[in-house]
């Protein structure tokens, strides 16, 4: 997606509620760019990271590894 559309926001919303479509609000949050996963424990955590992955994989989706943040 080309930098500088004023829809760029709304079209990443779009596509993320696509791909991570049964996942939002259970599994994981959408805000702007950003995907926040989160879990009870450590294990739950991990979970729900591979699930959300597996969604990204499934939509051929990729990620910057420098623009992500575990933890």
């Amino acid at each position: 997606m080309p930098f500088g559309l004023c829809s760029a926001p709304s079209t990443f919303q779009r596509l993320m509620d696509m791909v991570l479509a049964g996942l939002k609000w259970t599994d994981c949050l959408v805000y702007m760019d950003d995907v926040v996963i989160f879990g009870k424990d450590a294990k739950e955590h991990l979970e729900r990271l591979g699930k959300v992955l597996s969604c990204f994989r499934k939509a051929n989706l990729k990620l910057k590894m420098e623009k992500c943040g575990f933890g």
